[in-house]
């Protein structure tokens, strides 16, 4: 049986790969919370995420670095 959170986990992994993101609502709900806010804002400054309609999407930037952005989202 796979835990929420590893599904969770594995949601985030595969959608930031793909143009269209992660609905963050979906992830929450796998989840059980939300991502840390504070982390969203700082990578969003640093042009690596977008955060637009309850969507994250990695920038053409983050998907280059995509690995260490999520180690820092799951972190």
């Amino acid at each position: 049986m796979v835990l929420p959170e590893e599904q969770a986990t594995e949601y985030l992994l595969m959608s930031l790969r793909l143009s269209e993101g992660a609905d963050m609502a979906r992830y929450e709900a796998l989840a059980g919370m939300a991502l840390d806010a504070a982390k969203l804002e700082d990578l969003e400054a640093l042009g690596l995420i977008a955060v637009d309609e309850g969507r994250l999407r990695a920038t053409p930037a983050g998907r280059a670095v995509l690995n260490g952005v999520l180690r820092e989202l799951l972190a």
